[in-house]
């Protein structure tokens, strides 16, 4: 069964594997699910197993409800167990926005985001970057920082909204630079709740 086979690493089930495979491991475990769900699960999790399988754990809850939260709160509560505080702060931060600039003409875009949440500009890069080797959270393209899969960015940007935002919304979104407000409000779009939303919108 998927528990007993990739759970007894991090290594494992933060690791992405084939969609054929990850097609399989659902198919065998969670037959009951129609097939069309299934894939939508696989696709929502972007190779990571493990989060298939919350997804499908709560499938009648999602079906009922249309809400993913419960599912998201234990994939989190994993994620955060086996990346340290530190790593958590970097991906929170980055879900912030659709993708983040780090080199060349862009790279002023991650100085601005640690100067208005008080990171440390090297140690930003260095855990994104590791991020991105293991377990893969973050994406690189070109000169841009993103998170991924999807699953990941929205929980990391709603639990990044509780830590820098929520306290004072207003203040927040004063200070955030010009060069940011585009891909703060592309996030915001694609994996902001309707409070979040509603806010952001006011």
């Amino acid at each position: 069964a998927w528990d007993r086979e990739y759970s007894r690493s991090a290594k494992y089930w933060l690791s992405k594997i084939p969609d054929s495979v990850m097609e399989g491991i659902l198919k065998k475990n969670f037959p009951h699910i129609p097939q069309d769900r299934r894939r939508k699960y696989s696709y929502l999790a972007k190779g990571f197993v493990k989060f298939a399988a919350y997804l499908c754990k709560y499938d009648q809850d999602i079906m009922r409800d249309g809400l993913l939260e419960p599912a998201l709160t234990d994939i989190w509560e994993s994620v955060s167990e086996r990346i340290g505080e530190e790593k958590l702060k970097t991906l929170e931060a980055l879900a912030l926005f659709q993708k983040l600039g780090f080199m060349k003409e862009v790279k002023g875009e991650v100085e601005k985001l640690c100067d208005l949440l008080g990171l440390n500009r090297a140690e930003f890069i260095a855990n994104a970057r590791s991020l991105k080797d293991v377990p893969g959270f973050v994406g690189i393209a070109g000169r841009y920082f993103y998170v991924t899969p999807e699953v990941i960015a929205k929980i990391a940007f709603e639990n990044a909204w509780r830590r820098w935002i929520e306290s004072d919304p207003a203040e927040f979104l004063q200070k955030l630079p010009k060069e940011l407000t585009e891909p703060f409000l592309r996030r915001v779009s694609m994996s902001a709740g309707k409070k979040e939303r509603r806010v952001v919108g006011d």
